[in-house]
C-alpha cells in the first residue's frame, strides 16, 4: 500500500498482472520497438554496414510484463552510441 500524505492507495496487483502481461500490452510494445528499430536503422551511421545489421530487437521479460527492446551486436555499437545517440534518438522518435 503506498501512502503520501493523507491519501492512501491500495493497488490491485492481480489487474496489473492481468493487464501487463496481456497479448495486447505485449504487441504495443513489441509494434513501437519495431519502430524504434527501424528509425535506427535509418538513423546509424553506414561506413561498412555491420552497425546497422547488427541492431534488431530482443524480448525481455521483466517482473510485471514482457517488453522488448533494440540492442545492437556489432563490437562499436556502445561507441557509436555515445557519439551519435542513435538508439536513444529512435527511442525519442517513436510515437
Amino acid at each position: 500500500m503506498a501512502k503520501n500524505g493523507d491519501v492512501q492507495l491500495e493497488f490491485n496487483q492481480e489487474f496489473f498482472d492481468t493487464v501487463l502481461k496481456s497479448p495486447e500490452v505485449e504487441a504495443l510494445t513489441k509494434e513501437k520497438a519495431t519502430e524504434a528499430l527501424q528509425i535506427a536503422q535509418y538513423l546509424a551511421p553506414v561506413d561498412t554496414g555491420d552497425y546497422q545489421r547488427g541492431l534488431h530487437i530482443e524480448r525481455v521479460e521483466f517482473a510485471y510484463r514482457t517488453g522488448y527492446q533494440v540492442v545492437g551486436d556489432d563490437w562499436k555499437t556502445m561507441i557509436l552510441e555515445d557519439e551519435y545517440h542513435v538508439l536513444a534518438n529512435a527511442i525519442k522518435q517513436v510515437k
